[in-house]
């Protein structure tokens, strides 16, 4: 019988919880998001990941950057990255007090009407996607290239 993994458990951080800089990838590559909110821990679920540092966080790295511009297309403010689904076609983020589900694929945005990660956390490992509640986005602005 093979191993089995232990859940992997993630608290993100509030700046002022830090000194200076909070290290995103082993080797510090990626800058920490200026205002970052403070989500309780939460276990990461099966078939979710928050270990892609290089390409994940680089989607919201900047003003300019994908994830930034999309948001910034359906009326959102400034979001942070909190997972992505294993396959890096889904990822969840929160924007103001509110959580959200972006899918790459189609550049959608769904609010999750859940403000609980852990709850979302739990949904998405016991159900996937499909357990979630949530309402799409309508789109108010170009999204661009």
């Amino acid at each position: 019988m093979p191993p089995t993994k232990s859940p992997i458990t993630i608290s993100i951080l509030s700046p002022r919880a830090c000194r200076k800089t909070l290290c995103l990838t082993e080797n510090c590559s990626v800058k920490p998001l200026t205002k970052m909110s403070s989500i309780p821990m939460f276990t990461v679920p099966p078939g979710w990941t928050t270990d892609r540092a290089d390409d994940f966080y680089a989607d919201w790295e900047d003003t300019d950057a994908r994830g930034q511009t999309v948001a910034h297309a359906y009326g959102l403010g400034p979001g942070q990255p909190i997972m992505e689904d294993d396959d890096g076609l889904t990822q969840i983020f929160l924007s103001g007090s509110k959580f959200y589900l972006w899918d790459e694929m189609n550049d959608e945005i769904y609010e999750i009407v859940s403000r609980d990660i852990r709850e979302i956390a739990d949904v998405l490992g016991s159900g996937g996607q499909g357990g979630l509640e949530r309402r799409p986005l309508d789109q108010v602005d170009e999204l661009a290239c």
